[in-house]
């Protein structure tokens, strides 16, 4: 946001108040009364300062819920920015019911955009799944872009784990490993090795130092402490 007025000593005490006692009435029926200064600032002090510091997980549940129902459109930014903090933090339940319910409404926009703040932000293989089991599980395609954008190594796990459903599919697999090699970086390209070797692509360009034998790749592919061991090293 731009032109932003972050200094607002009567609107945050508005917000906190409101915050504090979870009056959900209250705070939609704030945004209408603000001018378009004052809604810039209230988004800005609730997804930069006053949603991360929610005591509690459930607390900001409640709130990601009530916003993201009432005005999607309006708040989903913010309240992913807050939800990015806490989770880089490990202050929120990504197993918290109120994610289905919000996945259950959200658009394929809304997904994306979900994906792309939180993803890149899930340090292992259960926040992963819970990401992608709610936000990419309508297809294949939505899958494996969530993962190439996010390259991290749970991440790139999944993206090989989903690419095994498909196995077979040559014309599925190529565009996918030709994305992987276009990242340019280690992990990515190692990644790559792997999907070239396990789904029998040799064909294609690739120059690799790692060489695995097909039954090395079959115990990659089905575990994940393998993998994260090989594509790290």
């Amino acid at each position: 946001m731009t032109g932003i007025i972050r200094t607002n000593p009567a609107l945050r005490r508005r917000l906190e108040a409101i915050l504090m006692g979870q009056d959900e009435g209250a705070m939609l029926a704030l945004f209408p009364t603000l001018t378009n200064s004052e809604r810039r600032t209230a988004s800005w002090l609730l997804g930069e300062e006053l949603l991360p510091r929610l005591e509690g997980s459930e607390t900001f549940m409640y709130w990601f819920d009530a916003l993201t129902a009432a005005d999607v459109r309006a708040h989903l930014g913010t309240c992913l920015k807050a939800a990015a903090m806490r989770l880089s933090r490990g202050t929120v339940d990504l197993a918290d019911r109120r994610w289905d319910n919000f996945a259950a409404r959200a658009t394929a926009i809304d997904r994306r955009k979900t994906l792309d703040a939180l993803l890149p932000l899930a340090a292992d293989l259960t926040t992963t799944d819970h990401l992608l089991k709610r936000f990419a599980a309508d297809s294949i395609a939505s899958t494996a872009t969530a993962c190439l954008r996010a390259t991290t190594t749970p991440a790139l796990f999944r993206l090989f784990t989903t690419l095994q459903t498909i196995e077979g599919d040559t014309e599925r697999i190529v565009p996918i490993y030709k994305a992987l090699l276009k990242l340019g970086h280690r992990r990515a390209f190692k990644t790559a090795s792997l999907v070239r070797s396990h789904f029998g692509l040799e064909s294609l360009p690739g120059t690799f130092s790692l060489q695995l034998e097909p039954w090395q790749t079959d115990r990659v592919a089905v575990d994940y402490d393998k993998f994260a061991r090989l594509i790290e090293e």
